[in-house]
């Protein structure tokens, strides 16, 4: 005959070591899923910093001008995923006509953040001064499906192109 307390005890232990062995794996699972969501995003934070231009011939600027731009550049290679920075790097680039390395931050901008207007809006003016007109149009077009009352983007993609 079987003791009912011993086998009550002896089916309470084996719900214990399966309720044990569910949390095991359970726990398990999260630390892995934890550890490829912190992988991905380590690899996501650097793809930014491998596009980023390499600030270039900055001898031939003022020292103010290439200061700022260093400054810029260290901070976004601190938050290669700040859009407004890249921008901000991009203008700088840009206003001092380094449109190799404006170019880059104007298609990293793009990139993360593709529904903000003011990014294919510069790279249009880039295209424009390089003379790819019909390049330019076509972001300027974008331009204006992304935000219809930005003037700036309707009036230039309006245009026709000076050859």
């Amino acid at each position: 005959m079987r003791n009912p307390v011993l086998s009550r005890s002896l089916e309470t232990s084996r719900k214990w070591r399966y309720l044990h062995r569910i949390i095991v794996v359970a726990i398990g699972t999260l630390l892995v899923t934890g550890g490829i969501w912190l992988c991905v995003q380590r690899i996501r934070q650097r793809t930014p910093l491998k596009k980023l231009p390499v600030p270039l011939n900055l001898t031939r600027l003022q020292p103010a001008v290439r200061d700022q731009i260093l400054q810029l550049d260290a901070e976004v290679r601190a938050s290669p995923r700040s859009v407004d920075k890249i921008g901000i790097l991009g203008i700088t680039y840009h206003a001092n006509q380094s449109f190799d390395q404006a170019l880059i931050c104007y298609q990293l901008a793009i990139g993360l953040s593709p529904n903000d207007y003011r990014w294919p809006y510069y790279l249009a003016i880039i295209k424009e001064e390089l003379g790819q007109e019909d390049q330019a149009i076509k972001l300027l077009n974008h331009v204006t499906q992304l935000n219809p009352g930005y003037a700036h983007g309707k009036l230039t993609s309006e245009i026709p192109p000076s050859r």
